[in-house]
């Protein structure tokens, strides 16, 4: 079994920090890294919620590991609370 190297190693962890995403809350990161999903989503869940029958109604939401969910949910939230 071959062991790799130290500097492997390190290279690897470094690429790997490098690429770690993590939802876009603050607003530095969102005018860095943002890609607009466009008004119809958000509508779209505004809709969703407004047109739920009871207040317990649910929206799944599925995707790949840094897709923007958080992001999305992050951007819904700041305007419903306007």
């Amino acid at each position: 079994m071959v062991l790799p190297s130290a500097n492997l190693l390190s290279s690897f962890q470094e690429a790997y920090r490098n690429l770690e995403l993590l939802p876009l809350i603050e607003e530095k990161g969102l005018k860095q890294f943002r890609v607009e999903y466009g008004e119809d989503i958000i509508d779209e869940l505004i809709q969703l919620v407004e047109d739920s029958p009871n207040a317990d109604g649910k929206v799944v939401f599925t995707g790949h590991w840094g897709c923007g969910r958080s992001t999305l949910l992050a951007e819904f939230g700041r305007r419903i609370e306007r």
